[in-house]
């Protein structure tokens, strides 16, 4: 988040310099306004401490956070009190300016999911909703404590889909690291020994040499290549359109596609038994669903399915039915929460199923990819290591 420095006159005509931290100028604009100050001149700044401190917040902190002030509030403790108490045991010095603010907003009569919704980056819709229902209802320590609960499940749930992803990386960057260590360092100087015979070298050995080379004398061509395709890539995927191309191609490859599919279906029952167990509206619901999948397909149905479903009268089931990207099994299971009245328990038992078949399918993905990757590297090192010594062998043949 930015910060910046206005400059600006009090009622009784004196200059109030400040700096304050904020997601737009406009939020600064207010803050002036609502001061009953005349701006004299608003600036972004930036300084070290800015780009040192960190600037996210953990859904561990966030869940520990909702749960803290559940507990405070069931206690009889007033939310903002309840805020402040929290605000003086938090770490992260961005997280802590930011509650800093909600206390400050809180005091002055701001609802705290009006408080909060300033800050999306930190506090998502799904978030906001719940709170905003809980409000209205009279149960915000239920709510905080079912956010917090969902909170940890989700973290729980994205550390073991990023741990199960990262794990063929490594050993795929650790094996070409080899590659490249053998290339650049060993092949080098088994070929200076084998250039001292006078003998000729098979065509294997002779291309092995070619590609040490080509690593050891020109690898700036291969990192500025490397890099070129990096940026080209991240350039292309900035437009929308090249981005839901992209994901509907990952949507049809065999394994990879039924996973993603698993995972944002997993993540979007989740969701929405959270919000429709506090009260949240289903027009709302869907809505917030769009921010919640990662794959722009499934997302952009959502909103098709959300348009259906307020405007049209359909049923939420019926309305994914038309779409195929929604898997049958899960139609037909929302299919029968309707009918028998209990949609929110339907699709709490529905996020366990798909979170256990996403495990499943992580572990069958990385038993699968890892042997594939060794036999890969384990070739390419082979070849290396036979076209070091074929030549050996074919001199001890003729002595």
């Amino acid at each position: 988040m930015p910060y910046f420095k206005f400059r600006a006159i009090d009622g009784n005509g004196n200059v109030v310099e400040e700096k304050m931290e904020a997601d737009s100028m406009d939020i600064v604009v207010a803050e002036i306004t609502r001061r009953n100050l005349s701006t004299l001149e608003i600036k972004e700044v930036s300084s070290l401490i800015t780009m040192l401190n960190p600037k996210s917040v953990s859904k561990k902190d966030l869940a520990n956070f909702c749960k803290q002030l559940g507990y405070l509030i069931e206690t009889g403790v007033a939310i903002h009190k309840g805020v402040e108490i929290i605000s003086e045991q938090i770490r992260n010095p961005y997280f802590k300016s930011i509650i800093g603010k909600i206390v400050k907003d809180i005091k002055e009569g701001i609802p705290l999911s009006q408080a909060v919704s300033k800050y999306p980056k930190v506090f998502t819709d799904a978030i906001v909703f719940q709170l905003r229902a809980a409000e209205s209802g009279g149960f915000m320590q239920d709510a905080l404590f079912n956010i917090a609960a969902s909170l940890e499940r989700d973290a729980k749930f994205s550390k073991q889909v990023k741990g199960a992803m990262i794990y063929p990386i490594v050993v795929l960057i650790v094996s070409f690291l080899i590659v490249y260590l053998m290339l650049a360092f060993v092949v080098p100087k088994m070929t200076k020994t084998l250039s001292s015979f006078d003998a000729e070298l098979p065509q294997i050995t002779q291309f092995v040499m070619k590609v040490s080379d080509l690593v050891t004398g020109y690898w700036y061509i291969g990192v500025g290549a490397g890099l070129g395709i990096f940026f080209l890539v991240r350039y292309l995927l900035k437009n929308e359109e090249n981005h839901y191309k992209l994901d509907k191609f990952m949507l049809k490859i065999p394994v990879i596609g039924n996973l993603i599919i698993a995972i944002n279906v997993a993540r979007m029952t989740r969701v929405m038994a959270a919000l429709l167990s506090s009260g949240v509206p289903i027009d709302d619901t869907l809505e917030n669903l769009k921010n919640i999948l990662s794959n722009r397909v499934m997302s952009g149905e959502i909103s098709k399915v959300r348009t259906q479903v307020v405007e049209d009268g359909y049923t939420l089931s019926d309305a994914m039915n038309e779409k195929p990207v929604f898997p049958k099994a899960l139609v037909q299971i929302l299919k029968v929460g309707e009918e028998t009245g209990n949609l929110e328990e339907v699709l709490v038992s529905l996020a366990d199923k798909y979170e256990e078949d996403v495990s499943d399918a992580l572990r069958a993905t990385t038993n699968l990819i890892n042997p594939i990757l060794m036999i890969f590297i384990g070739a390419i090192v082979a070849v290396i290591v036979l076209s070091l010594f074929l030549p050996m062998f074919s001199l001890i043949d003729n002595l």
